[in-house]
């Protein structure tokens, strides 16, 4: 049986079709790592207003570097400080179960927050050495 050409070509689409169709549920996002996504989307957004905020307008983490000059240490150890501030916070609610000027979820991302920057600026201390 002789094939044409352009059946050789539907029947390749229609393979394509099938394996995509058998892959589109690997190709989705579980819920958690969409609800994940989506956290990193808003922690994103967050440090983009704290930036303007505490920020300087040639560096948005002029806070943190200034504090730790300040003090006599490396930025990423400022950050560290910071880091634990938020730890300490969580200290307070798992222990009275309420917090009066910032609530757990904000806690929770300043902290996932203050990791990262606390690792930028480590790799910075790491490349200038």
């Amino acid at each position: 049986m002789t094939v044409t050409l352009e059946e050789a070509n539907e029947r390749m689409r229609e393979v394509v079709r099938e394996r995509l169709a058998a892959n589109e549920y690997h190709n989705e996002t579980h819920p958690s790592s969409q609800t994940f996504f989506d956290l990193c989307d808003t922690m994103k957004a967050m440090h983009a207003r704290k930036s303007r905020d505490y920020g300087s307008e040639t560096d948005p983490l002029a806070n943190i570097r200034n504090g730790a000059e300040f003090v006599g240490i490396e930025p990423w150890r400022a950050a560290m400080v910071r880091l634990s501030d938020k730890v300490t916070r969580l200290q307070t609610y798992c222990r009275t179960g309420r917090l009066e000027h910032e609530g757990v979820g904000d806690t929770l991302l300043d902290l996932a927050s203050y990791s990262l920057l606390a690792l930028l600026l480590h790799e910075e201390t790491r490349v200038d050495a």
